[in-house]
């Protein structure tokens, strides 16, 4: 866990204590389940210390106060849970279908007890009519922005965003004409690894 501390606490937001200890549990276990749960395909902790972690907190400007979040298809649990962790005043839902990473996520959580984050199991279709609306859906590493528009579209109302974090590709990203959504802009970022430019693109639902 010392290598996560060392890569927040050098480009990372300031965190407290208990949100560091939070998201260090979460990343020792992600390493003890990185294979059998097939979590990342990353093996450096460093690496995956910039990558998923402090690319998850680099997000959190774009998040005002007291939002209710859904993270669909969160796998081992980013953007979502170094969210949570970090911003006890936001409420964040965990979307993922694979049973095997939300088995790990709740493991977690019966080690860290986040009060604001809840792990929801199935398709994010489905789930949308049951705890939906939300103020905003953040996806990372999920689908083309056109892909995620559509998962993301009963999630929202009007006025709701959506935040798609990605790479500098940009197939996908213009809405059509008749889907309800404006491209709101764009902040681009970059980790401090090699090659990591990143991008969170906003939309606005209509």
């Amino acid at each position: 866990a010392e290598v996560l501390r060392q890569v927040l606490g050098a480009e990372g937001p300031a965190l407290r204590d208990e949100a560091l200890a939070a998201l260090e549990t979460h990343f020792v276990e992600l390493l003890r389940w990185r294979k059998r749960a097939d979590l990342t395909s990353l093996s450096d902790p460093r690496t995956i210390a910039v990558r998923h972690y402090l690319d998850s907190l680099l997000l959190a400007p774009e998040l005002p106060d007291g939002l209710r979040v859904a993270d669909l298809g969160c796998g081992a649990g980013f953007p979502g849970y170094p969210l949570a962790a970090a911003r006890p005043d936001l409420r964040v839902m965990l979307v993922e279908t694979r049973a095997i990473k939300t088995t790990f996520l709740q493991h977690v959580l019966s080690r860290t007890a986040l009060p604001n984050v809840q792990v929801l199991k199935g398709r994010a279709e489905r789930l949308a009519t049951e705890h939906g609306p939300v103020d905003r859906v953040v996806a990372r590493a999920l689908a083309q922005p056109d892909a995620v528009r559509g998962l993301a579209r009963d999630w929202l109302g009007t006025g709701g965003k959506l935040l798609v974090m990605r790479g500098p590709d940009r197939d996908g990203e213009s809405p059509a004409a008749d889907e309800p959504w404006d491209l709101e802009g764009e902040r681009a970022y970059a980790l401090p690894v090699e090659g990591a430019a990143r991008r969170v693109v906003t939309y606005r639902r209509r």
